[in-house]
């Protein structure tokens, strides 16, 4: 299927859309705020803040103690001496205990003008902290798009699967995921066919992608679109939409990598563009 016309306000609703993103970016627990991910082993591991007051995780047994993270299974403990300003949901609390069955992330936790989360991704459990000190929050130079170009506005036929089928997909640290994909979509660009395979995401379809912009352009190791379920066995695939994966900005986040097939033998150049801090 080729370039499909744009409705009035497109370009209106794009723009907000993307200013919507950036502050995404930058809220307590935005990607620019990342400034740690430690990972737990099963038992205890404590953590304290050093001399200045910031969070040291998990190195507190050198420092001030604030609390233990204790995993056993699937559930993180988080305890606190009395009297910690530890928050859950607003609420002081001196404990709290997060079961996560699956990859994802628990509710966040303020400390202070910090915060942490305990996630899990490949089965692992870890903590990450946030704060608006973290060099990449300070250096943050805004993100760079190119020009619109509704051209790239395609829609694709979706062929579906019979069932989803259960794929292996690497992250950047080098974990390996099982992800869940419905199908393909298919599309026409510059005269030739091309594919992408999705992940499902609840209630979007997830495509990673590369494309020639990634050698110098845009983020070597890809770019994220996400798109609404297929209907009428179509999908709407608008790369003006395509972001950089959180790994751009931060070395504190555990991106996942195309799957094979994935890189498109052509030039993408809409969407956001390699993102350089401020120096």
């Amino acid at each position: 299927m080729e370039a499909h016309d744009t409705e009035p306000g497109y370009q209106e609703n794009l723009q907000a859309w993307r200013e919507d993103y950036q502050q995404k970016l930058l809220a307590d627990t935005g990607w620019f705020s990342a400034a740690g991910l430690f990972w737990l082993e099963p038992g205890d591991t404590p953590f304290g803040r050093d001399l200045g007051g910031g969070l040291l995780l998990p190195e507190g047994d050198k420092h001030e103690a604030v609390g233990t993270f204790h995993l056993e299974g699937n559930t993180v403990r988080l305890q606190t001496p009395a009297g910690a300003p530890l928050r859950v949901g607003g609420r002081l609390v001196a404990e709290a205990s997060f079961r996560l069955e699956r990859d994802g992330d628990a509710e966040p936790i303020a400390l202070g003008e910090q915060t942490i989360r305990i996630i899990r991704r490949g089965g692992r459990f870890a903590v990450r902290l946030y704060d608006k000190n973290a060099p990449s929050y300070r250096s943050f130079g805004g993100l760079n798009w190119f020009p619109v170009d509704p051209g790239y506005r395609l829609e694709a036929r979706f062929e579906a699967y019979a069932q989803p089928e259960t794929v292996k997909i690497s992250t950047i640290l080098g974990d390996v995921r099982d992800a869940r994909v419905p199908g393909r979509a298919v599309f026409t660009l510059a005269g030739r066919e091309h594919s992408l395979l999705p992940i499902l995401a609840g209630k979007k379809l997830f495509f990673i992608f590369r494309d020639e912009t990634s050698r110098e352009e845009t983020y070597p190791a890809g770019r994220f679109l996400y798109t609404d379920l297929p209907r009428n066995g179509s999908v709407m695939l608008d790369f003006n939409y395509a972001t950089n994966p959180p790994c751009a900005y931060t070395d504190h986040a555990t991106c996942p990598l195309p799957l094979p097939g994935n890189h498109l033998p052509v030039r993408i150049p809409v969407g956001e563009k390699r993102y350089v801090a401020r120096t």
